[in-house]
């Protein structure tokens, strides 16, 4: 082989050399600063894959009328609310840390009580998250109230990690992801709802007749919880109006109350 042809057989490995280095300099830069976030977004698109209710937000309820019909109100945990109906199992009521309402249309109504930071404790136990950690990475309004808490969680979606974010974004965000798939049951909507003393959110869309429906309820000292379900485990048939009954009249009274009809 002649020098002219050693020549251009050098040439053309150094530029496939610096091809190479063009490549592969810039990929390494990008996998040394971004690596991390792109392997937290592919997995995170890929474990919430099978969960609809992890890319779905709080909307407002687009009903919000108030069932009229003839019901009754009840009484349990300091707090009342109404029910659009009046065929009340009164034999088969159970109540202990909660209370359990059921109904001769085979409707069940499950109503508990607690306090406005729950969530937020149990997340910190559970976690071994030093409070002030929780308070620098969700804030101060988040780590005061579950209601806020929750608001920060149930709008995070797969899509809020993104590959440009920082480490402590994308491990900020992830925990947010895991409380809301777990909190949230079904997967048929998210609502904010609100009423003058509470304000909270739903879980359920009447419209598409899931198996259970849930209200979250906050007031300024404490938390209502309502739960809809059948005996039969069949699919609900109660409207937004009936729902909407229950939030509307939901008060704290000054005392505590049993079962008062």
């Amino acid at each position: 082989m002649g020098s002219e042809s050693r020549q251009r057989v050098h040439k053309s490995r150094t530029r496939r050399y610096l091809l190479g280095l063009a490549l592969i300099i810039p990929i390494g830069v990008y996998l040394w600063l971004f690596g991390f976030q792109t392997l937290m977004v592919l997995q995170t698109r890929h474990a919430f894959r099978n969960i609809p209710i992890a890319n779905m937000i709080p909307v407002q309820l687009s009903d919000e009328t108030i069932s009229r019909e003839e019901g009754e109100k009840l009484a349990y945990f300091g707090s009342e609310f109404d029910v659009p109906w009046r065929d009340i199992d009164n034999e088969k009521i159970q109540q202990k840390a909660m209370v359990r309402i059921p109904f001769r249309s085979g409707l069940d109504l499950l109503m508990s009580h607690g306090s406005t930071h729950d969530i937020m404790d149990t997340f910190i136990r559970n976690s071994g998250e030093n409070p002030e950690i929780f308070r620098a990475a969700y804030g101060d309004k988040a780590s005061q109230s579950d209601y806020d808490f929750l608001s920060l969680a149930l709008k995070t979606t797969p899509t809020s990690v993104g590959i440009f974010d920082s480490r402590a974004d994308v491990a900020r965000t992830l925990p947010l992801l895991v409380v809301k798939s777990f909190i949230v049951i079904g997967d048929s909507g998210i609502f904010n709802v609100r009423s003058n003393e509470f304000k909270g959110f739903q879980y359920g869309d009447p419209k598409k007749h899931p198996k259970k429906i849930e209200l979250v309820l906050y007031s300024s000292d404490g938390l209502l919880e309502f739960t809809f379900s059948r005996k039969d485990a069949g699919p609900l048939t109660i409207t937004q109006a009936d729902i909407n009954r229950v939030i509307s009249s939901a008060r704290r009274v000054d005392a505590p109350i049993t079962a008062q009809r």
